[in-house]
């Protein structure tokens, strides 16, 4: 080992705790695997060799390790695990040529299977002379003894039959991963590739659905028949290394870090990148102000053990036709994480995960959420889910994680992604007498969770119509000027953007406190709740994410008033009570505004005060009634007696007549 003089200072310089652990006594107490940086193989044909000829560094590996102490047994039965190889291979291009070698290669877990023992050594038993054989199993089929046996070889050899003594064996844990190309560097039309790799040892039971992994492993081939041409490809694993990091996947080069910079100084960057969204939809600036804040999103905490979420939800409700989806697909791009799904096809197991068959074992398979885990999940008709497929929103917008149980597998999958969703009114046209809820066939749970929502309206007006027709005749000819940030800078900024982490200043904290409770205190005598709790916390979101726009690591007073003015605009246009002056929650996620169920117990009380015996009244003393005592006019009470007729408040049983329904 004289050559490798180097290798083995470097082991006892740099590895030190690890051959300590190896060197003790007790048995079975000691780890199974050896784990080494590739960049700490000091000599150069051994360091080839981890990549063309593993097992010939292996050897070289574990001669060192006895030359620093660690006893032989011990060490020959250590499995060499080596980290950041240098031979990146992306998964697509895992072909033939690298069969034999080592590659190491990125990708997103989409399906785990159980962990299974796997023999190693077989124990062969005879069935004459019960004499045991000892082979070494190192294929995907067990390998019998290749001789007869040698005890009963001179009689009754032909009766000769091989069990397996599975108590004599030797067995390892061994366990099967699905890695699949990220989805976001896809080319529009391509299908993601996927690779099959075998995990064996201590690294089984480690990793779930939609965790991003560095691999590293041998390209092996394998068919079931011996007769088949055509081979399957699978890694036989070495190591594997999570990339927790946000976006490291995302290569910033020094002169674009340059650029990102100099933007960040810029006094109008907000302006600029909201611009740069879906730069051929006209208008809708609210809305792209809102998706902006999403896409840098704000810092995930964990205070006295509870967590509180860091991702930004909203929620875009509006009539057809008025271009939700290709804002919700541009912002997907953006994101270096980006999931775009149909609610209208989307199932429970479709988002979180699902338990599919895979030969004879059940294996775990990540949904949407799942795989836009610290990216951005946009579901698009999300009212268009049944209800049981929605429900498994509720705990992964809140909570970010889904507990799975399914087929005898029982995970936890982390989902800690921003949702972008969007739906449709159920006639297609607001209807100003009820709320949110009850006309986008959402659960008022589900609408809490949002942290900004915004209706779309398309109402004509001369004026915008012709803007947006110029703008549209300019997009198609090529004469649009594009004023914003490049998408692939773009991009790169938002990546850069998400590794800072603001804190709040006390100037910033006092006007966000101010607003909120400006708004709360204005119903205070009006019986009606303005905004949640849940509100304050999503102006502190948002102001994280203002001020990472600007790569600052302090909330200034000016990201605080531009996120109190998004706020409030989007409150203004869902909330907003015009006959009371004030904001009611009720109005988007209770069942009816506070105004609506005020002149509903008006008019029900007048109702029980012109019934006749049989309990029925007439419409038109009802109308009087409402005139004299509340001032108000024959035609909003016939509107509201209908929308009181259309919620089965109350029947007609014949013109002119109407009845309480109890």
């Amino acid at each position: 080992m004289e050559e490798h003089n180097e290798l083995i200072h470097t082991l006892r310089a740099r590895y030190s705790r690890e051959i300590s652990e190896l060197k003790d006594n007790l048995v079975g107490k000691y780890p199974t695997s050896f784990t080494i940086r590739h960049k700490d193989i000091t000599d150069k044909q051994t360091a080839d060799n981890v990549v063309i000829h593993k097992h010939l560094a292996d050897i070289v590996i574990k001669e060192a390790l006895i030359s620093v102490g660690v006893p032989p047994d011990r060490a020959n039965s250590l499995t060499i695990r080596y980290l950041r190889i240098p031979s990146y291979t992306p998964i697509r291009g895992l072909t033939s040529e690298y069969i034999g070698q080592t590659r190491t290669f990125e990708g997103i877990i989409r399906r785990v299977s159980d962990v299974k023992p796997k023999v190693t050594i077989a124990s062969f038993e005879c069935s004459n002379c019960g004499l045991h054989t000892e082979v070494n199993q190192e294929k995907d089929k067990l390998k019998y003894p290749e001789s007869k046996c040698e005890s009963c070889r001179d009689y009754n050899s032909s009766k000769v039959r091989w069990t397996v003594d599975i108590s004599r064996s030797s067995f390892i844990d061994s366990q099967t991963i699905l890695v699949q190309e990220y989805p976001e560097g896809l080319r529009g039309g391509e299908q993601p590739q996927s690779v099959i790799v075998e995990v064996v040892g201590d690294l089984c039971g480690k990793y779930l659905p939609g965790q991003r992994v560095l691999v590293a492993g041998v390209l092996r081939a394998r068919s079931e028949k011996s007769t088949d041409l055509k081979y399957e490809s699978y890694i036989e694993c070495n190591s594997i290394e999570l990339k927790d990091e946000l976006y490291e996947n995302i290569t910033i080069t020094e002169e674009e870090l340059k650029q990102i910079e100099a933007l960040s100084k810029d006094s109008e960057i907000f302006d600029k990148i909201v611009s740069s969204i879906a730069p051929t939809i006209y208008g809708s600036q609210e809305v792209k102000q809102g998706v902006v804040l999403q896409l840098f999103g704000g810092v995930s905490k964990i205070i006295a053990g509870t967590k509180m979420r860091g991702d930004i939800h909203i929620l875009l409700v509006g009539d057809p036709g008025i271009a939700k989806s290709v804002i919700m697909k541009y912002v997907v791009d953006l994101s270096p994480r980006g999931i775009f799904t149909h609610g209208n096809s989307s199932t429970k197991a479709g988002l979180t995960a699902s338990a599919v068959k895979d030969g004879d074992d059940w294996v775990l398979e990540a949904g949407a959420l799942v795989l836009a885990d610290k990216g951005l999940c946009a579901v698009d008709e999300i009212d268009k889910m049944s209800d049981q497929d929605r429900e498994a929103l509720h705990g992964a917008m809140e909570q970010q994680e889904i507990d799975v149980a399914k087929a005898g597998i029982i995970a936890k999958l982390l989902c800690r992604c921003s949702l972008l969703g969007a739906a449709n009114p159920k006639h297609g046209r607001f209807d100003s007498y009820k709320s949110l809820s009850s006309q986008l066939n959402l659960p008022p749970t589900l609408l809490s969770r949002f942290d900004l929502i915004y209706p779309m309206m398309d109402i004509p007006d001369k004026v915008k119509d012709k803007q947006i027709k110029e703008h549209i005749f300019k997009a198609h000819t090529g004469q649009l000027e594009l004023n914003g940030v490049p998408k692939e800078l773009l991009k790169k900024y938002i990546a850069h953007a998400k590794s800072i982490e603001p804190v709040m200043s006390e100037e910033a904290l006092d006007i966000i406190g101010e607003y909120y409770l400006t708004i709360r205190g204005q119903a205070s005598d009006m019986g009606t709740v303005p905004i949640t709790a849940r509100s304050l916390e999503a102006l502190i979101r948002l102001c994280e994410a203002a001020a990472r726009m600007r790569l600052s690591k302090i909330i200034d007073p000016n990201d605080a008033r531009l996120v109190v003015s998004i706020v409030d605009g989007c409150l203004r246009q869902i909330a907003y009570d015009q006959s009371l002056k004030t904001y009611d929650a009720d109005k988007v996620i209770g069942k009816y505004p506070r105004t609506v169920r005020n002149i509903v117990d008006k008019i029900l009380i007048a109702i029980h005060n012109n019934e006749d015996d049989f309990h029925i009244s007439q419409i038109k003393d009802i109308e009087k009634y409402m005139k004299e005592k509340y001032g108000i006019e024959e035609m909003e009470t016939q509107k509201y007696l209908e929308f009181m007729k259309n919620e089965s408040m109350v029947f007609y049983p014949r013109i002119g007549l109407v009845k309480e329904l109890k």
